[in-house]
């Protein structure tokens, strides 16, 4: 271990500090938390979705949740094959999104603490 100087402060620091001990200036990048989508189950009836960000794509079937990391708040784009409307929501990194489909097939995307109604392999 070695001692660095905090660039906020100037006060000595050990090299492998996150954040300086005397000011908390943030030494390191935090890993960024992914962004989730859920899209619940269909009625027994499995749907290919699609998330589009950033000139990116990803996919997953009803019933699942998809994520994926971003650096900066954008703006993402669902698809719901079979299902009306394209509808949009600006998320930052961490975001949960909850996929909701209304009773004339319209889809709509939420903001939520917690992911719910599917089983998947991150119990969300």
């Amino acid at each position: 271990m070695a001692l660095i100087k905090c660039p906020e402060c100037g006060q000595d620091v050990s090299s492998t500090a996150e954040s300086c001990i005397h000011c908390g200036y943030q030494l390191k990048e935090k890993p960024l938390e992914p962004v989730m989508v859920n899209v619940p189950s269909l009625s027994g009836f499995q749907r290919t979705f699609v998330v589009e960000y950033n000139g990116t794509e990803v996919s997953g079937k009803s019933g699942t949740t998809v994520e994926f990391s971003i650096k900066q708040p954008t703006t993402i784009r669902v698809t719901l094959k079979g299902y009306f409307g394209h509808p949009t929501i600006d998320v930052k990194p961490g975001d949960k999104v909850q996929v909701s489909i209304g009773g004339m097939g319209g889809i709509s995307l939420a903001k939520v603490s917690m992911l719910t109604g599917n089983s998947n392999t991150h119990g969300w």
